[in-house]
């Protein structure tokens, strides 16, 4: 997540307006299951609180996981 943040954050220079931010995707390819006993192959989440689950209005960061380890010929 670290790199797709500071992807996202070092866009702009001080005072230029956030409407020119370009969104984001973080690919994270993993050589063990991070979600075991789920079937999916690509796994792919956006920004949400953590208290109440709102979803965070801007989809402009979003993190896409792919497990190898599931991937069959």
């Amino acid at each position: 997540m670290s790199n797709a943040a500071k992807a996202y954050s070092t866009q702009l220079d001080s005072g230029e307006d956030y409407t020119l931010l370009n969104p984001v995707i973080g690919l994270i390819i993993t050589d063990f299951e991070m979600f075991s006993g789920l079937d999916k192959i690509i796994y792919r989440f956006l920004l949400k609180e953590k208290d109440y689950l709102i979803d965070y209005p801007i989809y402009d960061i979003e993190l896409v996981f792919v497990e190898l380890p599931k991937f069959t010929k």
